[in-house]
């Protein structure tokens, strides 16, 4: 009888320390770096001359993101700013729907348009902020 008693003492107190060393080891996760990514949807340095001019992004982690988007011409631009909260990996298209005055100016003069997008996104936890800048060429 005192022989099991004291096995099982040991195996308790085995026990113990063995949990005490795994939670010991068991560290908090580091929280994961805010990166902002901006892509077209097809991946290239240019976008199609379309009646809706769009671009992709999205954050890592939730997020809150500027983005400041024109299609800049020959001495004219059109200017927008989006506002809005992203949960991680959820993409975002901001962009502009054109007017066929619009789409026709832009479809006469694509060369020497540029698309341009600055994104600021802000992480909701720690509240680091990542800016990226882009400019797209047009093509037909």
């Amino acid at each position: 009888m005192k022989r099991t008693i004291l096995t099982t003492i040991v195996i308790l107190v085995a026990a113990t320390a063995v949990g005490a060393s795994s939670a010991a080891a068991i560290a908090p996760a580091p929280t994961p770096e805010l990166r902002v990514k901006v892509s077209t949807k097809d991946g290239t340095k240019k976008i199609n001359v379309a009646r809706k001019v769009q671009v992709l992004t999205s954050c890592s982690v939730t997020c809150k993101m500027t983005a400041k988007v024109a299609i800049v011409s020959k001495g004219d631009a059109l200017r927008h700013t989006f506002k809005t909260g992203l949960k991680a990996g959820v993409l975002f298209r901001p962009g502009f729907l054109l007017s066929p005055s619009g789409l026709a100016f832009l479809k006469a003069n694509y060369k020497a348009s540029r698309f341009k997008i600055t994104v600021v996104a802000e992480d909701v936890a720690t509240g680091k902020k990542v800016t990226k800048s882009r400019a797209y060429r047009f093509k037909r």
